[in-house]
C-alpha cells in the first residue's frame, strides 16, 4: 500500500535548531531512513529564534533524493509588511508548500503552548496564503477554530487542521464544539482533517469513538494520515499506521487516507 506521512518531524539535535528536544525523552535524531512511506511532510519543530530555512536546508542537504515537502513555521504575530515579506521569500521555495505557527491556546488543558493573543489581522495573513498558493497549517482548539470561521472562510484558504483538530474526549464542551466543527469542515472541500496526534489527549480506548464520529460526518477525500512521529509512539514508527488500517476496512479508503489525499494536498505542485 502507498503511504504519505502528512505529519512527521525529522531532526538531529546536533544541529542546534531543536533544543527543546534535549529536554525530553524523544530520540535526538530523527531521519526517513528506513521509514514505511513514499513520501513525508515534515513540520519544522525548532525553535522560533532559529531562521526558518535552519531545517529545510538541512533535509535538501541531508537527504536529496527524498520524497520530502516542508511545512515552515511563520510568526503570525508580526506585523502584517513583515509577514509578507517572510512568506513570499518561504513561497519561492517549491518544496515548501505550506506555514504553520501552534496558536492552541486553553485554560482548561494542560496542553496550552500558544501564549499569545490571536493576531486581528488573521484574516490578511490567511488570504496572503491563498495569494501565494500555501498551506494554512493550523493547530488550534475546536472553540478557536469556531471563532475565526468568518475569517477563514473569507480567506480561501487551503487549511489542514491538525491531530484531528485535537478534541478532547473527557470534556462535554469540547466535543460539542468539535462536532459542531466537523459539521462546518465538511462543507468547506479546501479544509483537510489530519488523522494524527489523537494520543496527546486522549486515552487509546476512546480512539473508535473519536474515528467514528470523523468518518460518519467527513468525506473521504478531506482525510489523510500523519504519524506526528516521533512525539506520537516515539519507538514504534509503524503503530498508528497499524491501528488505523485495522479501522479501515475498504482498500480504496485506504487509498483515499494514507496516499491519494497527501499526494493531491502537498505534491501536485504550485
Amino acid at each position: 500500500m502507498k503511504i504519505i506521512d502528512s505529519h512527521i518531524h525529522f531532526w538531529d539535535v546536533a544541529n542546534g535548531f531543536n533544543e527543546w528536544v534535549e529536554e525530553t525523552t524523544l530520540p535526538k535524531q530523527v531521519s526517513p531512513d528506513h521509514l514505511n512511506a513514499e513520501g513525508f511532510v515534515h513540520i519544522e519543530a525548532h525553535g522560533e529564534h532559529h531562521s526558518p530555512f535552519c531545517e529545510f536546508s538541512w533535509l535538501k542537504q541531508t537527504y536529496p533524493n527524498c520524497h520530502i515537502k516542508v511545512i515552515a513555521f511563520i510568526d503570525f504575530t508580526l506585523p502584517l509588511k513583515d509577514f509578507e515579506r517572510c512568506l513570499s521569500v518561504l513561497s519561492a521555495q517549491p518544496d515548501i508548500v505550506g506555514v504553520r505557527q501552534i496558536m492552541a491556546t486553553t485554560s482548561e488543558f494542560s496542553y496550552n503552548p500558544f501564549k499569545k493573543a490571536i493576531p486581528v489581522d488573521l484574516r490578511e495573513k490567511l488570504s496572503m496564503l491563498t495569494a501565494h498558493d500555501m498551506i494554512f497549517e493550523a493547530q488550534m482548539y475546536p472553540n478557536q477554530f469556531l471563532d475565526l470561521l468568518d475569517d477563514i472562510k473569507a480567506s480561501d484558504v487551503t487549511m489542514t487542521l491538525q491531530h484531528m483538530a485535537l478534541p478532547v474526549l473527557s470534556s462535554a464542551e469540547n466535543q460539542s464544539h468539535w462536532r459542531t466543527l466537523l459539521k462546518e469542515i465538511s462543507h468547506q472541500k479546501n479544509w483537510i482533517i489530519k488523522l494524527s496526534g489523537f494520543e496527546m489527549l486522549n486515552k487509546d480506548n476512546q480512539l473508535e469513538a473519536c474515528l467514528d464520529s470523523i468518518f460518519e460526518i467527513i468525506p473521504l477525500n478531506q482525510l489523510c494520515y500523519g504519524s506526528n512521529y516521533p512525539v506520537t509512539h516515539p519507538h514504534d514508527y509503524a503503530r498508528w499506521q497499524n491501528q488505523l488500517c485495522e479501522y479501515i476496512n475498504e482498500e480504496d479508503v485506504k487509498m483515499n487516507i494514507f496516499y491519494r489525499t497527501a499526494n493531491r494536498l502537498y505534491f501536485s505542485g504550485r
